[in-house]
């Protein structure tokens, strides 16, 4: 029991920490695959090189989008141990891709709001949303559906899953079909993203574009996140020390935060 109301509480903090120190959801899966296989996938949440801080915040959908558009839940158990990262929590779950084509594992964070003001600074309620996604190729041929559903999406027109070392991989950021100039942040699986001089950093340009150079092998992140000024009442899903469950929780901006897992070769 003492342990469950730790990893609680540990979740509620997740929603209570201010989004430009908030840790990264990303998500982690073989990026081609045979038709008809069966393969475990996985939802991550901390600091990819540092595995200290890693655990299971509180969560909305854990889900595979089909090469025609549909959408698939999984059923997600949560762990406690995996090789490579040691003693964390995380998510996994079999996701069977039955059609050709290319398919979208979709993770996304329960909705919360976060006050500056809670912790002695300037009042300024946000609602944080919170997605990640990866593209996964099964056999030749087929549809290849690329969107997660997301309000914040990185889009691009070369698979993800194509990349080499030393490629450059251009995207664009889109705020509900639209083109943004999203702040963005791609980093090598070893790298701070929020600290290292290694990690690429910019704002989206023209029609919401921009470049990441792979300069090495392996496990990369791209995040984009946008801030709008956009006044709301949301409604708690959950209880913390400043709400109540079903109380609602006025917000004067939402924060979007979308990442895409590739794994460059």
């Amino acid at each position: 029991m003492m342990k469950w109301n730790i990893v609680i509480a540990m979740a509620l903090l997740s929603l209570l920490m201010a989004p430009a120190a908030a840790h990264s959801l990303w998500v982690e899966a073989e990026d081609a695959v045979e038709v008809g296989a069966v393969k475990d996938v996985y939802s991550f949440f901390g600091h990819p090189g540092s595995s200290a801080g890693m655990y299971v915040p509180l969560m909305e959908a854990f889900y595979l989008v089909s090469p025609a558009g549909e959408r698939l839940d999984l059923a997600a158990e949560e762990g406690g141990w995996i090789p490579g990262f040691g003693r964390i929590g995380y998510l996994s779950g079999k996701a069977a891709f039955y059609w050709p084509g290319d398919y979208v594992l979709a993770s996304v964070r329960a909705p919360g709001v976060y006050d500056t003001g809670w912790h002695g600074g300037e009042s300024d309620p946000m609602l944080v949303m919170d997605y990640a996604k990866a593209i996964i190729s099964a056999g030749e041929g087929g549809e290849k559906t690329w969107d997660g559903g997301f309000p914040l999406e990185i889009e691009f027109d070369s698979a993800p899953y194509g990349v080499k070392s030393g490629d450059s991989f251009n995207a664009v950021a889109t705020s509900n079909g639209e083109s943004v100039a999203a702040n963005y942040t791609a980093w090598y699986w070893t790298v701070d993203a929020h600290t290292s001089p290694d990690a690429q950093r910019g704002t989206a340009g023209d029609g919401g574009s921009f470049t990441v150079v792979f300069d090495k092998a392996g496990p990369w992140v791209i995040e984009v996140e946008t801030t709008t000024d956009e006044a709301g009442e949301w409604t708690a899903t959950y209880s913390n020390p400043y709400y109540k469950e079903g109380d609602l929780v006025s917000y004067e901006k939402v924060w979007h935060r979308s990442s895409l897992t590739l794994w460059v070769r």
